[in-house]
């Protein structure tokens, strides 16, 4: 071969590497950008993955806030027979905890009114009291770990209901059961007083000041 063949076939080699490259590089380029606008498309939820199999995330529930009324200062635990309850099933799909509280607490001396399922499901617990049965509404609470106390205004009735949420594990136990018939009980921390809540409870009268 003559050395003028030889750069020749050189020049048409490089060449075609060149090509080949090129040839390389587009491609990675156009994968690239399909990847990328499948990525935008997805998160934009404009299309779905091919492996995507119907599963998504299910955001967990979350209860309402409601406003949490104070206790009257001096305010004493209800005797337990004096507090007449209904207790519900809040629950998404646990069965029978209405009947196993209810039990409960009625081992413990309250009275026990109805017993059956809510419509309104919650996470948590909660105590459902109406504006003139705030002091048994705490006592009750007392045997909850941390039952919200919400407040129906329009409720005459006294009884106290108790909605059974999904996470519910147990009562507290009796002995910790921090009431004492003689002492009075506390309100809750970041309290409302009642009568802001409720139009059916007027404001204590605030005593003039003595003229000096």
């Amino acid at each position: 071969m003559s050395q003028e063949q030889i750069v020749r076939a050189r020049a048409i080699r490089r060449r075609r590497m060149r090509e080949r490259q090129a040839l390389i590089f587009g491609s990675l380029v156009a994968a690239l950008g399909i990847v990328g606008l499948g990525a935008v498309a997805v998160y934009s939820s404009d299309t779905t993955l091919p492996f995507d199999g119907g599963f998504s995330y299910k955001e967990k529930p979350v209860d309402p806030v409601y406003p949490t009324a104070c206790l009257p200062e001096g305010t004493k635990p209800v005797a337990y027979s004096k507090v007449k309850v209904n207790v519900y099933n809040a629950s998404e799909d646990r069965t029978g905890l209405a009947s196993a509280v209810s039990k409960g607490l009625r081992d413990r001396g309250f009275e026990i009114q109805e017993i059956g399922n809510s419509s309104e499901k919650r996470v948590g617990d909660a105590i459902v009291y109406g504006y003139k049965d705030l002091s048994r509404a705490y006592t009750l609470a007392a045997h909850f770990p941390s039952a919200a106390l919400i407040l129906d205004d329009d409720r005459e009735e006294r009884v106290v209901d108790v909605l059974i949420g999904q996470d519910f594990k147990a009562l507290i136990s009796e002995e910790n059961v921090l009431l004492d018939s003689e002492t009075p009980m506390i309100g809750r921390q970041n309290c409302t007083d009642l009568w802001e809540l409720s139009e059916h409870v007027e404001p204590p009268e605030v005593e003039d000041a003595a003229e000096e």
